[in-house]
């Protein structure tokens, strides 16, 4: 890919992806648990990705709204 990340953020964000991280963008579809105290995700694959202190806000209100 020859496209930055925030260019793919912005052509996925209506498609539920959300970033949440410097360097992570996420389908939420496959999110499975918050860690709020551990501050990651768990997805349906097993992973673990870590939640940035600038972008938890933004996750907070994505998930608030689902």
């Amino acid at each position: 890919i020859t496209k930055t990340l925030k260019e793919v953020e912005q052509q996925l964000n209506a498609y539920n992806f959300l970033r949440i991280h410097h360097s992570h963008l996420i389908n939420l579809d496959h999110l499975t648990n918050y860690a709020k105290m551990e501050g990651h995700v768990k997805m349906s694959n097993g992973n673990q990705v870590s939640v940035s202190r600038s972008k938890k806000s933004d996750l907070l209100q994505r998930l608030s709204l689902d």
